[in-house]
């Protein structure tokens, strides 16, 4: 059991990193989310701060108990998002199962 949390804490970890790796970088994709959501720039600088923030300290909570309070702070950031979006009145879109098996 401790390797399976191991293994997705570092999964997660690596989602947040690359996100929020690419906002601190100023991506093109990011930078046009950024202005699609109404943020500037230095705002979604400092939310990818945060993301990388939360990763690393998701990486040495084993290490130190007083850093799984990062867990929460990605929960709060990831809840953010998702209503940053909705104000935003982008449409989520769910994948449709396909029917029938075609090989």
């Amino acid at each position: 059991m401790w390797i399976a949390a191991i293994a997705l804490s570092a999964l997660v970890a690596l989602v947040f990193v690359a996100n929020g790796a690419a906002k601190m970088l100023g991506h093109p994709k990011m930078t046009e989310a950024s202005t699609h959501l109404g943020y500037s720039m230095r705002s979604f600088r400092i939310i990818g701060l945060l993301e990388v923030f939360g990763a690393l300290g998701i990486l040495l909570a084993p290490l130190c108990v007083p850093l799984s309070v990062a867990g929460t702070g990605l929960i709060l950031l990831t809840i953010g998002g998702f209503i940053a979006h909705l104000r935003a009145q982008i449409r989520f879109v769910w994948p449709r199962p396909r029917s029938g098996a075609h090989y």
